[in-house]
């Protein structure tokens, strides 16, 4: 049985191994409910996001993830480098994001996601997505119904 600072620690080593291997500055394991996105974790380099924050879904780069139940990876908008024509980029200039379900059951509990105020020069690779997604998949596992 998993505890919550287990799961705590899973979270927090997830998104160091995430943002070294992906370059990025921070990454969030966000909890997703009744359109409500909350900050569960977050490890940052820039200290943007705290753990806890709120947002209203539809205002988050991870709309689609949740909606679509499926990796979503973005480093540039109709082939200029960059999100800056992406809808949400106004209140949250991001520029690059990559984010994965993670799954309980059969419903999407949340995200885990790595992002950066500075241009990726490359696309995400293939492994690269792999890699989110294998951690989403693990921290699924440990999710209980308390979470």
């Amino acid at each position: 049985m998993t505890t919550d600072r287990d799961f705590q620690i899973a979270c927090d080593r997830a998104l160091t191994d995430g943002i070294n291997r992906l370059g990025l500055e921070f990454g969030i394991v966000s909890r997703i409910e009744d359109e409500l996105y909350e900050v569960f974790c977050v490890v940052s380099q820039t200290n943007v996001f705290q753990k806890g924050e709120k947002f209203p879904l539809q205002l988050t780069y991870c709309r689609e993830v949740f909606s679509k139940n499926k990796t979503i990876a973005l480093t540039e908008i109709e082939g200029i480098p960059g999100l800056a024509m992406h809808p949400l980029y106004m209140p949250m200039a991001l520029e690059a994001y990559i984010g994965s379900p993670i799954i309980n059951g059969s419903r999407v509990w949340g995200t885990i996601n790595f992002t950066s105020m500075r241009v990726r020069a490359q696309a995400f690779s293939e492994e690269e997505k792999r890699f989110v997604e294998d951690a989403a998949y693990q921290l699924g596992k440990l999710i209980e119904v308390g979470h």
